[in-house]
């Protein structure tokens, strides 16, 4: 389960699972993949036993509704093919102004939605700038289906001013400031402040572009059976609890290299059982992708699969898993006695015994997987019994002698990780530590309530940047608690050389100093002990040996704009 708050997505104490294939579910005119001519034709199946939660993009807050709509629908910029930076995509360009204060973005001519009933003749109709203005006022809303109204809070110019008129329904606001359409092909985005991530942010699925026409028609309820975009993919039909059926958009705008039409799949059929035996569907030919695995089961599968079938990957995703120290608690107020009890805990071995194979964390809270992100220059906090008996003996504790027992929350699924968090600290420290495990709303309510001397927690990226990590730490989110990012600071983390190597990578256009910056306040965490970094995310799957193009994308969703099967030889 994810929680939402302020500008990451917060997982406390909870696993992901991502997907795999259809089944006996799948309609009739979808049979099994057959390769077609040349790289054109077949379905790529996969199954999400999980489900989704919504395909209206201001609701889809986990991976499952993630998964759908990044090939249905798209945004004005785009990550693409391994690229460490935003890419075009619905904008052909965009110019940065006054320091990174304003944007304009130059609308992509010609690209056109998708056929559907919602137009006139059921023709899609070309994008143009009021699209993109519409689905931005959209997420500026108070409405009950928009959750993610804190991505733009207190950035977009007069958003939050919208957003407060349209709670009260008022009608003292009638438009957000800062979103200005100059022409049919020119948007402006002014903000409050300088923010060069802003591109990196418009990646997110809650800013991809749907047009007004769906939204009327069939109403923001039924937009899960009825979503309409730009993407390689059209959703063709929806059996709740069975499939979504995604077909080939004929229309699609993109060609690949040598200018052939994307996409190459005819569709994708993403099955909805629960019940599905993964490994069997795949050894029986019934999916392409088996995605819903840990390491043991990967591994078990792929020594039985030696004869070329299927490929076991290993993808590292931008997660990260720490320890927080709750810093308004009076023993964690004194730094030598967070970097002792950091460096009491053996991280290596929680990684690999109690993290279903992630990566020990050996450096910061952001994980090693971005290109530009130099994290060797990242000192992480190592095992060290024997410093971390001298720092709390220089604390005043030696021996452990006269330190209170407190608290440590966690998830009742991950009883054997606190467990030992509380052997390591006794036998390296003589400290006492309570273990209390919750249900995960009750972790969030208590971790967010700042109650918790200890907890665990797991982040993972809304879009891939540095900066989702890392903006947790602001002290303002802390400073104004009535403000909607107030609890994601669990930790009560305050320092204002921080919050000023974040607002200066804010400022920052060149990729390379910007990255500095966020490496630097990386290191200020670890110097200061702010957390315990444990594990980087780390998932496995098999994929059909048949299936090209297939990118292992890090934020754990694929893109099948380009994928197709070609032979085992190719």
């Amino acid at each position: 389960m994810i929680f939402k708050s302020g500008p990451i997505r917060i997982l406390l104490g909870v696993g992901l699972l991502l997907f795999a294939s259809c089944g006996s579910n799948a309609p009739d005119e979808m049979p099994a993949n057959e390769a077609g001519n040349g790289k054109y034709g077949g379905i790529f199946r996969m199954n999400f036993g999980d489900g989704y939660k919504s395909l209206y993009p201001l609701g889809a807050t986990e991976l499952g509704s993630m998964q759908i709509l990044w090939n249905v629908m798209e945004g004005l910029v785009a990550f693409r093919g391994g690229s460490p930076v935003p890419e075009p995509c619905l904008a052909e360009s965009w110019d940065v102004l006054d320091e990174a204060t304003r944007y304009v973005f130059h609308i992509r001519r010609g690209v056109h939605f998708q056929d559907d009933a919602c137009f006139p003749d059921g023709k899609g109709r070309e994008v143009v700038a009021q699209d993109v203005a519409y689905c931005l006022r959209r997420l500026c809303e108070a409405d009950k289906y928009n959750e993610s109204f804190w991505l733009v809070d207190g950035l977009i110019k007069g958003a939050r001013e919208y957003h407060q008129s349209t709670e009260a329904a008022d009608g003292k606001v009638a438009d957000v400031e800062g979103i200005k359409v100059i022409d049919d092909y020119t948007l402006e985005i002014d903000l409050t402040k300088p923010f060069s991530g802003l591109p990196y942010l418009l990646t997110s699925q809650y800013t991809l572009i749907y047009p007004r026409e769906a939204v009327e028609k069939y109403g923001i309820a039924h937009l899960d059976q009825k979503a309409v975009g730009t993407g390689p993919f059209r959703v063709k039909d929806v059996k709740p609890g069975m499939y979504v059926a995604l077909a080939r958009n004929e229309h699609y705008w993109r060609k690949d290299a040598e200018g052939n039409a994307l996409p190459y799949l005819d569709g994708i059929m993403i099955g909805l059982d629960k019940q599905l035996n993964e490994a069997a569907a795949i050894r029986n030919g019934k999916l392409d992708l088996g995605r819903n695995m840990n390491m043991e089961m990967a591994e078990q599968f792929h020594s039985h699969e030696t004869n070329g079938r299927f490929r076991l990957f290993q993808v590292s995703t931008l997660s990260s898993t720490y320890l927080t120290f709750l810093h308004s608690y009076k023993p964690f107020q004194d730094e030598r006695v967070r970097k002792a009890i950091a460096l009491a805990i053996d991280k290596e071995r929680i990684a690999k015994h109690l993290t279903n194979g992630q990566q020990p964390a050996k450096h910061g809270v952001v994980p090693p997987y971005f290109e530009a992100y130099e994290t060797k220059y990242v000192d992480g906090i190592g095992y060290d019994p024997d410093e971390a008996k001298r720092l709390l003996a220089e604390a005043g504790y030696p021996g452990g002698k006269g330190f209170p027992e407190f608290e440590f929350i966690c998830s009742e699924r991950h009883k054997a990780f606190g467990l030992a968090i509380q052997e390591m600290l006794a036998e390296n420290l003589n400290v006492s530590v309570n273990v209390t495990l919750l249900s995960f709303q009750d972790l969030v309510k208590r971790a967010f309530s700042g109650t918790a001397p200890m907890s665990r927690a797991s982040w993972i990226a809304d879009y891939p940047d540095p900066r989702t990590f890392l903006s947790v730490f602001y002290s303002t989110n802390i400073e104004d608690m009535s403000s909607a990012t107030a609890s994601a600071n669990i930790s009560r983390y305050i320092n204002p050389a921080f919050d000023k190597l974040m607002d200066e990578a804010d400022k920052m256009l060149d990729l390379k100093k910007r990255m500095e910056l966020f490496q630097r306040a990386d290191e200020m965490l670890m110097r200061d002990a702010a957390v315990v970094p444990i594990a980087y995310g780390s998932k496995f799957g098999v994929l059909n040996n048949q299936v090209r193009n297939f990118e292992e994308n890090r934020l754990q969703v694929f893109y099948f704009g380009e994928v197709y099967f070609g032979p085992e030889d190719e």
